[in-house]
């Protein structure tokens, strides 16, 4: 390989600590850096020099910025083909597409590291000098074939008309094929002598494996008046044989009977050496060609496929160039269907290599193709670049394929992954972040997206969905109508749910159609694109199948997935998965935040309350006290019972209070001894029956246990004070029971009954069915009372209905657990 000088590379960047930290970084590689502060101090450079092989160009620079300096770069000729990398320290969504736009080779976000920064220059600069070796070697083949062919005509024309050329052999023959005059050529030529030469003599100095084929030759051209060439070995003066080309002519007289023969003989002895060297210069371009990791044709002025290498045969599906040559142009394109980035139908007159044998320019394109034999989707960038014929039009095109697959799915994938991570990041509403995701999602990655969600209840909620035509998406926001997902299905979103792993496959299952249609209309136009493959991937967060993400292809794109893509959604659906449980999580701590608000106020409400009466009975005796007056012992009776009822209405407060602070920490403590249920529900009610406006009654049967007295008072106390609060003066039950070896309290009233969907909340902590202006409470009863049931292995559970009352019922263990 010859030796290569240094490349100049144009560096370009109004700010000169950033200048600095680039020649730095490119000072290893040893090319030739030149600086630049701006567009215009760039331009003007390149004007006064043509040996430009990169330039890195900063995208934000004041008043000509990047883009502007580098459409003015590829608007002149000399220019245009210079590749460029764009840098910037500002990162713009659309900043790549952009930078594509524009002709850039590549968008590089700083800071970047130096080694990735030379590793990204090295790389286009060995492309660009391969190119141009790879190109100089055709140019200079077809030049050498070119001056072969003038050549070769240019011999004709001196054979046709019988010029003698210095060193050639030229003799006459008459009609029979007999010498009939001197010849000095054949003698300096072969060292015959003139009595050797004539008549048939001139035979013994061709080889005698030669002679009679060159005589059946001649004899030959005899008999039909034609000029024959006769390719021969001819013996030299030294002995030695030469390979030489016999072509004769007839001279005709006026009647067309032929007047003699003249020969002349060509050394091919040259000409055979000069092929050699050329078949053997082919061979060693074609070993380079086949050495390099890109795949590269050349066709002729008709399309015609003339040149492929190895690595252009394995991408087409060819076991090699020869076999990739024999196929053909048109069997070659028929392997394949090509899109556009955008997924359409790529157009062959927009192929690189046509346009440039049509405008004589340099073209390149890049294009989405699958090879109908694999259904593999691969990312191929194509450079075509034409080589001028002595008319000036477009003689050959060289073609240089490069699989860019992995790196544009790799970048694909980052941005994808970026973009969801800013839109899940920019809302902790699921509805509006995950309607995003499934348009972000088309036309990036599917044709058709859906979003399920797995409900409370185990159902399966159709979220968001979104389509190539735009209309998907409002007709599931608005088809109220649509068949439930069964949970319990074999297939499509169910069965992702249940096992919480991705499904992908190249067929999608009529149910699972179903699932992504909008409607009966929605679904019809679903079938009839074609679905072509789908992957559904689960929402898995704390070990919780949250929901799914579907993605579908049909027709429209062409795509099919793979395992490549099927990380990509699995990543994708992990991001949304981590976004749902932030978003569940925050919305339990503001539930958290709303209930402590909401306690606090209750709590200083109902703490409030009992003091009031405690203050006004206080006054009235300190009043009394003050005037010296007594007080009737009746009505001092009435007082002293106002202040021992608030007063242990104060206590209870309290001690619910405390009874919270120890069952969170965990320090709720049992002092069991041995007792009957129906003794503690018996002192309960009597407690009550004086001052409950309810009747009351009790009914019980002895059930002995072991367990802590005080605490079974307080769980009765509150069932019994809830079914009085509640009861709207009606009737009350209290029944003492056995049953299936536990021993059961009901308190049963007949009041305003608990909604079945707040039967499980009411015993949380802060919990009530109620309002609590209508119902005073701190909402700490049941909860208090559950933990004191669980403390002793027991449990309670709750019958009710709107308007029909609630029966509570303390299942309790016989024996100590």
């Amino acid at each position: 390989m010859e030796h290569r000088l240094p490349a100049t590379i144009l560096l370009v960047d109004d700010y000169p600590p950033n200048l600095t930290a680039i020649e730095a970084a490119l000072e290893p590689l040893e090319q030739r850096l030149v600086k630049a502060s701006s567009g215009a101090e760039a331009l003007k450079f390149l004007l006064s020099e043509d040996s430009c092989a990169l330039i890195l160009l900063d995208v934000n620079m004041p008043g000509q910025d990047g883009f502007e300096t580098a459409d003015l770069i590829r608007a002149r000729g000399r220019t245009r083909d210079i590749p460029i990398l764009f840098m910037t320290a500002v990162k713009r969504p659309e900043g790549a597409r952009q930078a594509s736009e524009h002709g850039a080779a590549d968008y590089i976000v700083r800071p970047v590291e130096p080694e990735v920064l030379r590793t990204k220059v090295r790389g286009i600069l060995e492309l660009r000098g391969r190119a141009e070796d790879l190109t100089k070697q055709l140019l200079r083949r077809a030049e050498q074939e070119r001056a072969q062919l003038v050549t070769e005509r240019r011999l004709e024309r001196r054979y046709r008309s019988l010029v003698e050329a210095t060193g050639q052999v030229v003799w006459s023959m008459g009609q029979g094929g007999e010498v009939l005059e001197d010849s000095p050529s054949w003698r300096a030529f072969t060292g015959q002598s003139p009595e050797q030469l004539v008549g048939r003599g001139f035979l013994e100095a061709i080889h005698p494996d030669d002679r009679d084929r060159a005589d059946r030759g001649w004899q030959a051209g005899f008999v039909d008046k034609q000029p024959y060439d006769v390719e021969l070995r001819l013996r030299r003066g030294d002995g030695t044989y030469a390979d030489v080309l016999s072509r004769g002519v007839p001279v005709l007289e006026d009647d067309g009977s032929v007047l003699e023969w003249l020969d002349t003989c060509i050394d091919l002895t040259e000409h055979k050496r000069a092929d050699e060297e050329v078949r053997a210069s082919r061979d060693q371009l074609d070993v380079i060609l086949g050495s390099v990791s890109e795949g590269i044709t050349a066709q002729d002025a008709t399309g015609r496929l003339v040149f492929a290498n190895d690595e252009a045969a394995r991408m087409s599906g060819f076991a090699s160039g020869g076999e990739m040559l024999a196929a053909g142009t048109a069997a070659v394109a028929s392997r394949f269907e090509m899109r556009d980035e955008a997924g359409g139908p790529f157009p062959l007159e927009r192929l690189p290599s046509r346009i440039a044998l049509r405008t004589g320019t340099r073209s390149e394109g890049l294009l989405r193709v699958r090879r109908k034999d694999t259904d593999d989707d691969r990312w191929v960038l194509l450079r075509s670049t034409p080589v001028q014929a002595a008319t000036g039009t477009a003689s050959l095109v060289i073609n240089v394929m490069q699989d860019v697959t992995e790196q544009r799915r790799s970048a694909f994938a980052a941005t994808l992954l970026s973009d969801a991570g800013r839109v899940l990041g920019s809302s902790l509403e699921a509805d509006a972040t995950l309607g995003a995701i499934a348009r972000l999602a088309v036309p990036r990655l599917a044709d058709r997206c859906a979003v399920h969600l797995r409900q409370p209840d185990g159902s399966i909620r159709l979220l968001a969905l979104a389509g190539l035509d735009g209309e998907a998406e409002l007709a599931a926001s608005e088809s109220a109508a649509r068949p439930p997902i069964d949970p319990a299905g074999g297939q499509g979103v169910a069965a992702v749910l249940r096992s919480g792993k991705s499904e992908c496959g190249r067929s999608l299952p009529d149910e699972m159609v179903a699932e992504l249609a909008a409607g009966p209309e929605d679904l019809e136009e679903l079938r009839a694109a074609g679905v072509l493959s789908y992957i559904a991937a689960p929402f898995c967060a704390r070990g919780q199948v949250l929901g799914a993400l579907t993605l579908v292809t049909t027709a429209r794109s062409g795509r099919r997935y793979d395992a490549v893509d099927v990380r990509t959604a699995e990543e994708l659906a992990d991001r949304v998965a981590a976004a749902l449980d932030n978003a569940a999580l925050y919305k339990r701590e503001q539930e958290a935040v709303r209930a402590r608000d909401d306690f606090l106020s209750i709590a200083s409400h109902e703490l409030r309350t009992p003091l009031t009466p405690l203050r006004l009975q206080i006054q009235i005796l300190r009043r009394l006290v003050a005037h010296g007056a007594t007080l009737a012992r009746d009505k001092l009776a009435v007082s002293l019972d106002t202040l021992e009822r608030q007063t242990e209405r104060l206590g209870r407060l309290v001690s619910d209070l405390l009874d919270v602070s120890r069952i969170t920490a965990g320090k709720l403590t049992l002092h069991r001894e041995r007792l009957d249920l129906a003794e503690v529900a018996r002192e309960v009610v009597e407690r009550y029956a004086g001052i409950s406006r309810s009747r009351i009654a009790l009914q019980t049967r002895s059930a002995p246990g072991n367990w802590d007295r005080a605490r079974l008072e307080q769980v009765a106390t509150n069932l019994l004070a809830n079914a009085i609060k509640y009861g709207e003066g009606k009737p009350i039950e209290v029944v003492v029971a056995l049953e299936d070896g536990a021993a059961l309290l009901a308190v049963r009233d007949r009041g305003i009954g608990i909604a079945a969907q707040d039967a499980d909340r009411i015993f949380g902590r802060f919990e009530r069915a109620t309002s609590a202006t209508s119902y005073g409470g701190l909402g700490l009863g049941l909860f208090i009372a559950q933990q004191i049931a669980t403390a002793h292995g027991g449990r309670i559970s709750v019958e009710s209905a709107p308007g029909q009352g609630a029966t509570f019922t303390v299942a309790l263990p016989l024996g100590e657990p």
